[in-house]
C-alpha cells in the first residue's frame, strides 16, 4: 500500500463512555431518557460492546471516530504567505488551483473543506499535498504528454525538409511547390498521406510558412529581363498616380 492510500494522516479520538443505573430506578430512567440516551450513543460514536445486567448497564467499548476526515501533513517547503502570493500570481490556472488546495491544507482545513472550496475530490486533493510534500512546487505541475505519433517519422524529417528545398522535379509535374504537390511527394517517396490542413501544420511546425512566391520560369533571363526594363517605352512603366474613374 502506497503512503497516501494509509490512514497515516488520520488522527482518532477515542473515548470510553459507561453507563450505570440502579436496579430500582431503571424503568423510571430509561422512561424519562431513553431517547436522549439512545442518541447520545448511536450519534456520532459506534457502540462496539457491551451488556445488561440485572442491577447495571454497561457499556464496555464506545469508539468515538470524529476525525475521519483530519488535518493533512504538509511540509514547510513554503510558508503560508509564500504560497498565497504563489497562487495568487500563478498564470497557469491549474496550477494555480493545485498551489491553492496546498496553501489551505497548510493553514489546518480539513479534507472536506478544501473539496468545498476548491472543487476538486478528496483523492485528488490528497494526491496533490502527496506530491507537493514530495517534490515541492515541481511536483504539481504538469508533466508533458507526448501525444499521438506524427504520420510522417521525426527521423525523416530531416530528408523531407531537404526534399522540398531542393524544388521541384520533372515528376512533380509544377514550377513551384504548393500545397497538393507536397502532399504528392509525402505519398509518393515517404508513405504517409496527410489531409491538407494536417500538411499546413505539419510545414509550420518544421518552420515553413504559407507565403508563396511568384513563380519563374526555368528558361527566364534575369538579365534580359533589366535591359527590358531600361529600354522599353515609357508606357510600360508603372505609373504611380492613381487613375481616376471616368465621369
Amino acid at each position: 500500500m502506497k503512503d497516501w492510500q494509509s490512514q497515516a494522516h488520520v488522527k482518532w479520538e477515542c473515548k470510553y463512555h459507561v453507563v450505570i443505573v440502579p436496579k430500582y430506578r431503571e424503568k423510571k430512567h430509561f422512561k424519562k431518557h431513553r431517547a436522549a440516551i439512545g442518541q447520545i450513543i448511536r450519534n456520532p460514536i459506534n457502540l462496539c460492546a457491551g451488556h445488561k445486567n440485572a442491577d447495571i448497564v454497561h457499556c464496555s467499548q464506545v469508539a468515538v471516530s470524529l476525525s475521519m476526515e483530519a488535518i493533512m501533513n504538509v511540509k514547510d517547503h513554503h510558508t503560508t504567505k509564500e504560497l498565497q502570493t504563489l497562487y495568487r500570481t500563478q498564470k497557469d490556472a491549474r496550477l494555480a488551483r493545485r498551489i491553492h488546495a496546498v496553501y489551505l491544507a497548510g493553514k489546518g482545513l480539513s479534507c472536506p473543506e478544501i473539496m468545498t472550496i476548491t472543487g476538486a475530490g478528496r483523492r485528488t486533493i490528497q494526491q496533490w499535498v502527496r506530491k507537493y510534500n514530495k517534490h515541492r512546487i515541481d511536483g504539481l505541475r504538469d508533466k508533458p504528454r507526448p501525444g499521438q505519433p506524427t504520420k510522417l517519422p521525426r527521423k525523416a524529417e530531416s530528408r523531407f525538409c531537404k526534399r522540398i528545398e531542393a524544388g521541384p522535379t520533372k515528376k512533380d509535374g509544377v514550377s513551384v511547390l504548393n500545397g497538393p504537390a507536397i502532399r504528392r511527394i509525402l505519398e509518393r517517396e515517404f508513405g504517409v498521406l496527410y489531409s491538407r490542413q494536417g500538411l499546413y501544420d505539419l510545414l509550420h511546425r518544421l518552420g515553413y510558412s504559407c507565403l508563396c512566391p511568384r513563380p519563374q520560369h526555368e528558361k527566364a533571363d534575369p538579365q534580359a529581363q533589366e535591359q527590358f526594363k531600361k529600354t522599353s517605352s515609357t508606357c510600360w512603366i508603372k505609373s504611380n498616380q492613381p487613375i481616376g474613374a471616368e465621369e
